[in-house]
């Protein structure tokens, strides 16, 4: 499942933001855009001890690709799973009202969100702070499938491509290989 808006499309060079932890959490996000590191000219990661709420809130850019751990605590309420700052082993549980603080990016892609009855209003969120287009993953594909769809995804994307339609496109393109059809 997705979820996402249709509306204008990026700058021609857009600033692309990875923000998450590295390989080997629930939370990883690197390896999402090492090869977006080839054709993205403005990119910027920020992964590990980086991957802190206060870091977070000083980001701008045109994309933010973000990869979110989405809990509920006991009483209800959920939160996303960050770093402390200082170091990456810690966790550190933030409200996701927090992210209301953040600045406003242009195209947002969140990714191994695997909570979906608490991540659903992450769009709404984004979009209420200034995003146009949101693309959420509701599911943890392999990171094979991840791999593919990035590569797809961001080279129409930074092509020009509206995020709807680059969504669409590299979904298309990946439902028509053997190993990622509907009917494999």
């Amino acid at each position: 499942d997705a979820e996402m808006s249709n509306r204008a499309s990026l700058p021609r060079h857009p600033a692309v933001v990875g923000f998450g932890n590295q390989g080997g959490t629930v939370v990883d996000v690197e390896y999402e855009l090492v090869d977006l590191r080839a054709f993205a000219s403005n990119l910027r990661l920020y992964i590990n001890n980086d991957a802190s709420l206060p870091t977070l809130r000083q980001m701008r850019g045109d994309v933010l690709h973000i990869a979110l751990d989405v809990r509920v605590e006991r009483e209800g309420k959920p939160f996303i799973v960050l770093t402390e700052g200082k170091d990456y082993a810690a966790q550190h549980y933030v409200g996701l009202g927090e992210l209301f603080s953040i600045s406003p990016f242009h195209t947002v892609v969140v990714s191994n969100v695997n909570n979906g009855s608490s991540s659903s209003c992450l769009p709404r969120i984004f979009n209420m702070i200034g995003a146009s287009d949101v693309v959420m993953n509701m599911y943890l594909p392999t990171r094979r499938a991840k791999k593919m769809f990035n590569e797809l995804f961001y080279t129409k994307l930074l092509a020009g491509s509206p995020a709807s339609r680059a969504y669409r496109e590299a979904l298309l393109e990946m439902a028509k290989t053997k190993e990622y059809s509907p009917a494999h």
